[in-house]
């Protein structure tokens, strides 16, 4: 978020620069036209008549196309060939016509080219607001270029920013554009609540990146002239979802938060804990797993409830594995939690789902734990319980999820509770940023092999933690190794580290992408699988954490404790999650766990390979 001095318009600055009709005030020169060649590399389309620099504020130069410095003043005409510089907390608005609008923000230069009805503003460094109230005539071209794009408009507000030489982006808050570049052949469609940033490397390469943006992001010298024009902000919100000028107020708020964690992280373990009371929205627990395993801290802005303004996440982890840790809302006046305690822990998984709800699964033990559903209520600001299960995967029976609150009536088993969680999904894709800086965590496309490295080197890191010190904190290491399982590392360190782990791949459902498998033993040849991930399309996902065994023909079965068959599994067509599998000719129940089926072609037999 762009930290600027603030300074708010009167609307009656803002009729002058965006709607005013008078503009043709008295000591107008006649219009100098100059025929220039487009030499600029990047540039957004529009047309105007009569060019004005309506007002500005601050230090301004304005130079004409003959080198000559002139004097800036209010509703001074500008023609071709004029270029404008502004200095820090100085802004200019450059008013085309009574529909049209361009605002320079601080420290931002600018060049205007225009022959007859085509008017190009070459954007040289700094930002550039752009609003087009009316579509453009058929004849009619406006263009913001920077040296890395070309943007073509018919009618919309955004901005354009230039980072470097090689370096440009563009913000669209309403309407839909065209972006070009020199080296792409078609245009980049890009619609309201999505930027682009256009990046020239080596060897003439170019890359773009397309992704939403939250409404914090939108500069400080934009949201004022948002909050101006009811008209302009209603668009935005009924175009792109962003309620610009409360969620600007709610980046604001949310700035305490992240700075009290920023102080919290500065202060060392020893200053948080004793005197806690200085810390009172940060979480303790989080913060207490970032001592003790040196994990960052992170934040995230995501609009939970699709009412304009985004929430604030606390995230904790590393940059290919981050929890959840708290989320906090924008009540009006500050920032608060939405849950009403704090739930993260070492044995408790937070997770964002893609319907904006919020799931918890908090485990009492290996077996046993409570699973929540939140969401936010109407007023945006705190969660409401959706549900609360219990569950007991010890239980023979097969209704394993009782409904805190509920009768015996209400107990399911487990394959109903995935299906209730089907239209829950879990939200893979965060914009987790760095909590100093707001920049972006790079995103890492990794493909099956890559990610399943990773899941490797994570297993590699959990083996070589001394099990006496697993044994002892071993709440802590579950919690950081989760994604793992907690299974088997558990009971590897448990022998002492006796029994080695070994690993496998194996296409289970036949899709060409294969599946990778943990395996415990003391040597390859009496090794027995004990966990199984897939691969989602952006990370590597575990599916099983020990009783269960794989057939020849993609059927998985899982025990339960008692030995017998509870679940017979297949990969569902994406070929990441379980779903339940119909005439296999295997009775539930009723056969003992680890036989040889000869009608599925027998057990997958694996080419184990030594883990640790």
């Amino acid at each position: 978020m762009k930290k600027t001095f603030y300074k708010r318009l009167s609307a009656a600055v803002l009729a002058l620069a965006i709607s005013c009709t008078a503009c043709g005030g008295s000591g107008a020169q006649t219009e100098q036209t100059q025929a220039t060649e487009t030499t600029a590399t990047s540039v957004t389309e529009v047309s105007a008549t009569t060019m004005r620099l309506a007002k500005h504020e601050g230090a301004l130069s304005v130079e004409d196309g003959k080198g000559a410095m002139l004097e800036p003043r209010e509703n001074m005409k500008v023609y071709s060939g004029y270029q404008m510089q502004t200095e820090e907390t100085s802004f200019a608005w450059i008013d085309l016509d009574s529909v049209k609008l361009a605002k320079m923000d601080e420290t931002t230069e600018v060049e205007i080219q225009k022959e007859n009805k085509d008017l190009e503003l070459r954007l040289k460094s700094g930002g550039l607001f752009f609003y087009v109230a009316e579509p453009l005539e058929d004849d009619e071209t406006m263009k913001v270029s920077t040296s890395t794009i070309i943007v073509g408009i018919r009618g919309t507000s955004g901005w354009v920013e230039t980072e470097s030489e090689e370096q440009s982006s563009v913000y669209i808050l309403e309407g839909t554009v065209e972006i070009h570049t020199e080296e792409e052949a078609e245009p980049i469609l890009l619609s309201g609540g999505n930027k682009a940033v256009v990046t020239h490397g080596e060897d003439a390469n170019v890359q773009i990146s397309v992704s939403a943006f939250p409404a914090v992001d939108i500069p400080e010298y934009i949201v004022e002239e948002v909050e101006q024009n009811e008209e302009l902000a209603g668009e935005i919100f009924e175009m792109s979802g962003l309620d610009v000028p409360n969620a600007y107020a709610a980046g604001e708020a949310y700035q305490t938060i992240r700075d009290e964690y920023l102080a919290a992280l500065n202060v060392g373990d020893e200053g948080y804990f004793n005197h806690l009371e200085q810390f009172p929205n940060t979480d303790p627990e989080a913060m207490r797993l970032h001592y003790m395993y040196q994990e960052n801290v992170y934040h995230a802005y995501y609009d939970l409830d699709h009412n304009g303004t985004e929430e604030l996440l606390i995230g904790l982890g590393q940059n290919d594995h981050i929890r959840l840790a708290d989320v906090f809302a924008y009540d009006g006046t500050s920032a608060v939690r939405v849950l009403d305690e704090h739930v993260f822990g070492e044995r408790a998984r937070l997770t964002l789902r893609q319907d904006g709800t919020i799931y918890l699964q908090a485990s009492g033990s290996a077996a046993t734990g409570n699973v929540t559903l939140w969401q936010l209520d109407d007023s945006g600001c705190k969660a409401e319980e959706i549900f609360e299960y219990f569950y007991d995967y010890q239980m023979v029976e097969q209704e394993q999820y009782r409904l805190i609150g509920g009768t015996i009536d209400d107990m399911i088993s487990e394959a109903e509770f995935n299906e209730i969680m089907e239209e829950h999904k879990e939200k893979q894709d965060i914009p987790w940023r760095y909590l100093d800086t707001d920049e972006m965590i790079p995103v890492q496309k990794m493909d099956a092999m890559s990610a399943y490295e990773a899941i490797l080197a994570d297993y590699r890191n959990a083996c070589a933690v001394e099990s006496s010190t697993w044994m002892s904190n071993s709440e802590s290491y579950n919690m950081t190794y989760g994604h793992l399982g907690t299974e088997t590392l558990f009971y590897h360190h448990m022998g002492g580290g006796s029994s080695k782990l070994f690993y496998a791949y194996h296409d289970v459902d036949g899709n060409g992408t294969d599946e990778l498998f943990i395996g415990s033993g003391q040597n390859a040849e009496d090794a027995y699988v004990s966990t199984m991930f897939a691969f989602d399309g952006q990370q590597a996902v575990m599916l099983a954490d020990m009783l269960f065994e794989v057939l020849n023909d993609g059927t998985v079965l899982r025990s339960g404790n008692g030995g017998g068959i509870e679940q017979i599994l297949q990969l569902d067509e994406n070929g990441a999650a379980f779903v339940e599998k119909e005439g296999t000719g295997i009775e539930r129940n009723s056969m003992i766990f680890g036989q040889k089926f000869a009608e599925q072609g027998g057990i997958v037999s694996y080419n184990w390979q030594s883990l640790n």
